[in-house]
């Protein structure tokens, strides 16, 4: 049965207290338009995808509403709204209205819906005919807020926006049944072919029903329980509507599809592959015609000129080979068609599986350090008579994982890697896929990352102009000793420079006395602001770090950072949960992420979490946000190779750290190495900076800087340095490779 709806003359819901009343639900849906939302990860249409993970958030300080459209005009009844989880503004009342037209709504009422994580809030239209529906929030939610509920006008920061989950709308309870959906044939190919309607299921439980009225396109075609009509070749929407001995009326609708005499209705079926797994010389396979189309009534199965036998199913016996086989199909008024399909029987022996090691591929080195975690896929092998019982992967003869979808860290370079895979007769297949693995290369428009290459090599460009933009910013770190480490470093470069001067305080105990230990007016005074944040759970200086922007500064900062000596995957839901709102509600801020810093000590199980967790960040924001690369900083030696045990895991280099089992970078090495960095993101961050490659400075990568580069490419002395991009003294293969890749 089609959609169906309920006709009335007043907005009031419909009360059935006998047998069993339907309500459907409206499909498609569509969103017509909305007032906004907080970047693509949120939009709107997120409402309607049938994934409560994802939802509507709207935009900021702009009055939320939204518009859903349906294909037709329903009668609408029951609304259903599911709340999205986590720490987030949330719809808690909507006004209502509906529209035929999309132009001009009426109001319907006003709701509350429920806030809780995961909830679901059901209210009732009252039966009211729509095609759009708009929702506009009146109330929003936020568990910060005091008191809780808000409106547009009185929200504490200026903010006002709301989120919810998943919407679906259904309509009123169904009295008129206008039968099941039919399809009926031309059969005698004069374009049209008469139908018998059924309207028997309709049921009236307070009443009877006293007439049947059958329309299409809104003229009548019949009256009665049980008519016949003639309907052209065509899909038809009839309606049903009942008129009921208290004078309401309810209407159905059936789909009638009334289809041509087709060209082509056989279906012999997908092609056939069996094996004579007794080793006979033969193997009996299924023939399935009965997907063939419109009104066959003779099915004949052909291989070659020879007739294997009729029925829409056949059993045939075919020997080792290739068989092609054709199916005749005679439709009721004579007509005939024919369609092929392949049977093959393979030999019954032993046979080799084969290996599939998956697509040669080109990945970027988007992680960083190590190199980049890549997952293997054997799932194309096959064998074709029995199972695979093992995947196993190498690269130059050096076992490096097993499994059919492993991940590996690949280093920057050329792996040509060996798939080996052995079935259950113990035979086995070979198969190589080649992987790139490539520098990642920021685009022009990307966010900044800054790791130990960066920190040391881009280092030197940082200028007097430069520092003094930086000193001009306001910036917030929430950090324990590393933040200290960080000021030791800012400390000794000043000593070798002045020009590097920041005015840098720290020492504010918010762990003991709370987020009040930080002065209001602290940044009238100083740049660069540290406080001692919590130390454990590394959750808890996240939360903490939350209050402090949304209850302390709001906007007054230019940036914001937490550090983490080094944390795990525990911490990644609260970290990116807490930080991805704050970038959202605080867009002039610009939040660095961090990277986990790491353990001198090598087999530290805590440098594992901290891979896991600087992976996770470098993957899932790398070019999006500006990062701040704490474990490559810190398992970078200054010949910019990396730092790892025998399993590819990251830890300090011995040259940063004086503790012989602590986490501090507490040399001056380390320290600097530490300071050198943040600067170097700080300038990315707020000091306009040309293109990499840009050697005559118009504001592009084009021949005219290739004529630059070559013409000084490998002069010494160098006296023409603006194809120098990577600041070393000399122009060679490394500024070649910046240009090239811009």
């Amino acid at each position: 049965m089609a959609n169906r709806w309920c006709v009335v003359s007043i907005l009031a819901a419909v009360v059935f207290l006998g047998g069993p009343v339907l309500a459907a639900q409206i499909a498609p849906v569509t969103v017509d338009s909305f007032s906004g939302h907080l970047g693509t990860t949120w939009d709107a249409p997120k409402s309607i995808d049938g994934d409560i993970s994802t939802f509507w958030y709207s935009g900021l300080a702009a009055p939320a509403w939204i518009i859903y459209a349906f294909d037709d005009v329903y009668l609408v009844g029951d609304v259903s709204i599911t709340m999205n989880d986590g720490n987030y503004r949330k719809l808690a009342k909507a006004a209502v209205s509906v529209s035929t037209d999309g132009t001009t709504f009426a109001p319907v009422g006003e709701f509350d819906v429920n806030t809780a994580n995961a909830s679901i809030t059901t209210f009732n239209l009252g039966a009211v005919e729509a095609r759009y529906v708009r929702l506009d929030a009146t109330l929003a939610f936020y568990s910060n807020w005091d008191p809780d509920y808000h409106t547009f006008e009185t929200a504490p920061d200026g903010k006002f926006a709301v989120s919810f989950s998943e919407i679906a709308f259904f309509t009123a309870l169904d009295y008129a049944d206008a039968g099941d959906d039919q399809t009926a044939y031309d059969t005698d190919g004069s374009g049209d072919e008469p139908v018998t309607l059924d309207g028997s299921r309709s049921d009236y439980p307070d009443g009877t029903i006293t007439a049947y009225r059958w329309t299409l396109d809104g003229a009548e075609i019949a009256t009665g329980v049980n008519p016949t009509v003639t309907l052209p070749v065509g899909v038809h929407t009839v309606m049903l509507t009942i008129t009921c001995s208290d004078a309401t009326t309810y209407a159905g609708t059936v789909e009638i599809t009334v289809e041509a005499q087709p060209q082509s209705f056989a279906a012999a079926g997908d092609d056939i592959v069996v094996t004579d797994a007794d080793q006979s010389g033969s193997e009996t396979v299924t023939l399935d015609g009965t997907a063939s189309g419109w009104n066959v009534v003779v099915w004949e199965w052909y291989e070659g000129q020879t007739l294997l036998g009729a029925g829409p199913t056949l059993d045939v016996s075919f020997p080792i080979g290739t068989h092609a086989v054709t199916l005749h199909c005679t439709s009721g008024v004579g007509t005939t068609d024919s369609d092929e399909v392949v049977v093959t029987v393979l030999d019954g022996a032993p046979k080799a599986p084969v290996a599939d090691a998956g697509l040669d591929r080109s990945i970027e080195n988007r992680a960083g350090g190590a190199g980049e975690p890549v997952q293997l896929s054997g799932t194309g092998s096959v064998d074709y008579d029995g199972t695979i019982v093992s995947y196993a992967w190498s690269e130059n003869g050096t076992p490096i994982a097993t499994g059919a979808t492993p991940t590996v860290v690949l280093a920057v370079g050329t792996h040509v890697i060996t798939l080996t895979v052995t079935d259950d007769d113990a035979m086995t297949g070979t198969d190589t896929v080649t992987i790139t693995v490539v520098p990642y290369v920021p685009g022009a428009n990307d966010a900044p990352r800054v790791g130990g290459w960066e920190a040391d090599s881009l280092f030197p460009t940082i200028t007097a102009a430069d520092m003094e933009v930086i000193r001009s910013k306001k910036i917030l770190l929430a950090s324990r000793s590393f933040g200290q480490n960080l000021r030791a470093g800012m400390v000794q470069l000043e000593g070798q420079n002045a020009m590097y001067h920041l005015n840098y305080t720290g020492g504010f105990q918010v762990i003991s006395e709370g987020i009040g230990a930080v002065p209001d007016d602290i940044f009238q005074t100083y740049d660069f602001v540290q406080y001692y944040c919590t130390y454990w759970p590394h959750t808890a200086r996240v939360t903490e770090f939350d209050s402090i922007i949304r209850q302390k500064f709001h906007d007054d900062v230019d940036a914001a950072i937490i550090f983490f000596h080094y944390t795990t995957m525990g911490t990644w839901t609260t970290y990116t949960t807490i930080m991805d709102s704050l970038r959202l509600d605080y867009p002039d801020i610009q939040f660095i992420y961090v990277t986990s810093g790491c353990s001198p000590v090598a087999d530290d199980p805590n440098n594992v979490g901290s891979r896991d967790f600087s992976q996770a960040i470098l993957s899932t924001y790398l070019g999006d946000v500006p990062i701040y690369d704490m474990n490559s900083i810190l398992s970078t030696h200054l010949d910019g190779t990396p730092n790892v045990n025998a399993n590819g895991v990251p830890y300090m280099c011995d040259e940063f750290s004086d503790d012989a089992a602590g986490v501090h970078p507490n040399t001056d090495a380390g320290e600097q190495r530490m300071a050198r960095g943040m600067l170097v993101l700080l300038k990315q961050m707020f000091v306009q900076t040309a293109r990499p490659g840009d050697a005559d400075g118009d504001g592009d990568v084009d021949l005219d800087d290739f004529v630059i580069l070559k013409t000084t490419f490998g002069r010494s002395p160098l006296t023409d340095d603006r194809a120098d991009f990577d600041g070393d003294g000399d122009v060679d293969l490394d500024d070649f490779v910046i240009l090239k890749t811009n």
